[in-house]
């Protein structure tokens, strides 16, 4: 692209000026340009003409003064850069015409050639023509003081007889045709300030139509990325039951799509209490020892506990809602309490189920209308998710887990077991047969009731176990599978100590009695001990049934 000159720039800004400028700038710039003129065109006759052709010398000395002051004035409002709303500034283009027109006659009357005067009148008059934009009523005042002025001084300083009074009406005409030329000019400049404006305000319509595509763009730019995002998470339901893991997933994607979110959580009612399920810059072992309930949330202060809120300076909500103490704990917990907290709640089967909260920690006023807007449509697809959960749990679960344990089936255990096997990963895998000991004894004593809680007790104990990552099935009866991937028998071995050491130490309790519960275990090493799944649980079994002889000898 051509750089543009000083000269080109000059053209282009007096072009703006005179086309859309505003009538203070088109005076303020205008205004300064005569004087310019004139004072060069004073230099000029002061160097070039003939004293003999003058009045005197002592009339060019008021002239410069008075071109002095106004070009003073002019620099004053461009060096402060003083606009139209400045008292000295509004008032001063408003007067300067006036002022031009009593610098224009003495200029004239500095001849005394009558020609000289007349043209010297003549360009005066045509320069206050352009030098501002008059309405109509100053039209008509600045044009009648060009006529007063010139023949009020040729009346008080040089009497009637002087050439000025030869012309008049040659200057009267003049006046007029100035007159009428100004009023033209004014008319073509207002059409042209009217049709900018128009231009302007259909520009600003075409603009805010943009500005809604542009946001209808990305709202549904934005909607398509949440419908992807609902449909992986959709797909996850199948994948995986926790609904930890799903929470978890969906609080991940709800910061993400926030902008100004920078940590969460999502809580769910359980047992009338408050459980956090998902958590996003805060360890959740920690949030898990904080016991809220249903009406400690911020949501059991509003009429409509389904509508997304901001919560400004969470610590001190909690202080007074929750008090000092939970406050505290929460504190300990959480390291660090929001400044902002965004929160929804959402429900299931039409009540109440959880909440979720999206924290900022930098300032409390950061959560905007179009966040409230996501994290709403957040908790509806919680709730869709939450109602495909509760369908799955009704149609894919019982195929998958055992009703009394919820332990994982046989068959799914040993799908599970083969998808490990077949990823072709050769990593080990550690296969342990368990059978628990003493069950018949027990539904002897106590019945089948105890006995099905002796079962459901043991599993469990083992679900909840902070053990390695592992697929825990029942096999049938009092035999279950417990599969380690990655870890070899020795490894096995010290998991199944762990859960040894935490059944004695934790016996099954009822009324008044205390089983301590047992169990015998074999364990077969993948691919040490076989490549073959039911190789490997002959041979963990076999293992099993010796570790039992073991523990009958003892």
């Amino acid at each position: 692209m051509k750089k543009k000159n000083f000269f080109h720039k000059s053209v282009e800004y007096m072009r703006n000026i005179t086309v859309s400028g505003s009538s203070y700038k088109y005076g303020l710039f205008y205004g300064f340009i005569a004087l310019i003129f004139l004072l060069l065109k004073q230099v000029f006759s002061f160097i070039f003409y003939d004293s003999t052709d003058i009045e005197g010398y002592s009339k060019y000395i008021v002239v410069f003064i008075i071109l002095f002051v106004l070009l003073s004035c002019f620099l004053i409002i461009y060096i402060l850069k003083l606009n139209e709303k400045n008292f000295f500034a509004r008032n001063y283009i408003m007067l300067y015409p006036y002022f031009f027109i009593i610098l224009g006659v003495f200029i004239s009357n500095l001849y005394l050639d009558n020609l000289d005067l007349i043209l010297s009148m003549v360009v005066i008059v045509i320069m206050l023509t352009w030098i501002q934009i008059y309405k109509i009523t100053k039209r008509m005042l600045v044009y009648s003081s060009i006529i007063i002025f010139f023949y009020l001084y040729q009346f008080v300083f040089d009497g009637n007889n002087t050439p000025l009074f030869e012309n008049s009406s040659f200057i009267l005409m003049l006046t007029f045709i100035s007159f009428l030329v100004s009023t033209v000019y004014c008319q073509v400049y207002n059409h042209n300030q009217n049709a900018i404006k128009t231009l302007n305000e259909h520009n600003d319509n075409i603009n805010l139509v943009i500005q809604d595509l542009k946001k209808t763009y990305e709202d549904l730019t934005t909607s398509k990325k949440i419908t992807r995002a609902l449909y992986e998470m959709t797909q996850e339901v199948l994948k995986n039951e926790k609904i930890e893991n799903l929470m978890q997933l969906i609080l991940d994607k709800a910061i993400s799509f926030i902008p100004n979110g920078q940590a969460g959580s999502i809580l769910i009612l359980d047992n009338n209490k408050m459980k956090f399920v998902a958590a996003k810059g805060y360890k959740i072992e920690n949030l898990k020892k904080v016991v809220l309930y249903p009406e400690d949330l911020f949501q059991a202060t509003l009429d409509d506990k389904f509508q997304p809120t901001v919560i400004k300076n969470l610590e001190v909500f909690d202080e007074n809602h929750l008090g000092k103490e939970k406050t505290l704990k929460l504190k300990e917990e959480s390291a660090v309490i929001a400044k902002s907290c965004l929160t929804c709640s959402f429900k299931l089967a039409g009540e109440f189920f959880g909440s979720i909260n999206i924290d900022n920690f930098d300032g409390e006023d950061i959560f905007v209308e179009k966040d409230m807007d996501l994290i709403k449509q957040f908790t509806e697809e919680i709730e869709i998710i939450l109602s495909i959960h509760n369908l799955y749990e009704k149609a894919l679960r019982p195929t998958k887990y055992d009703d009394l344990t919820e332990a994982k089936t046989r068959k799914y255990s040993m799908k599970l077991i083969n998808d490990l096997i077949n990823r072709g990963l050769k990593n080990v895998i550690s296969i342990c047969t368990i059978d628990i000991n003493n069950l018949k004894k027990t539904n002897d004593l106590y019945g089948h009731d105890i006995g099905d809680k002796y079962l459901e007790y043991f599993s469990r104990t083992i679900i909840d176990l902070d053990i390695e990552d592992n697929i825990f099935g029942r096999i049938g009866g009092d035999e279950f599978i417990l599969v380690f991937d990655k870890l070899n028998k020795e490894k096995a071995t010290k998991e199944i100590l762990k859960i040894k050491k935490a059944f004695k130490e934790n016996p099954l309790k009822f009324e008044e009695n205390s089983i301590e519960i047992s169990f015998s275990v074999g364990v077969s090493e993948y691919p040490f001990d076989s490549e073959n799944i039911d190789d490997l649980i002959k041979l963990s079994d076999k293992r099993m049934y010796k570790d039992k002889n073991i523990q009958k000898l003892i």
